[in-house]
């Protein structure tokens, strides 16, 4: 995941949209309890926003399980407030 994460880097500052999208389409196929978060956040960085669509749904779909995951706490207030809102 950290390989196409750099790639995905790569490709968005190139501005290589097809290759920036298989790689957003990798993070999502690889989306999971373990590393939701840090791709959400990854992918508010670079302004993917179908990824950043996906991961908040994947967030509010399994919130209960993540919160007991570590990586939780990293999450800033302001994403966890946008997750929430949308959930309720």
């Amino acid at each position: 995941i950290d390989n196409v994460q750099n790639l995905l880097f790569a490709s968005t500052v190139l501005q290589t949209e097809d290759l920036a999208e298989a790689c957003s389409g990798f993070l999502r196929q690889h989306l999971s309890l373990s590393n939701c978060t840090e791709i959400r956040q990854y992918a508010e960085l670079l302004n993917r926003k179908s990824l950043i669509e996906l991961a908040d749904e994947f967030i509010r779909d399994h919130f209960l399980d993540i919160v007991q995951n570590e990586d939780f706490y990293k999450i800033s207030f302001k994403h966890l407030k946008v997750t929430t809102e949308l959930r309720w």
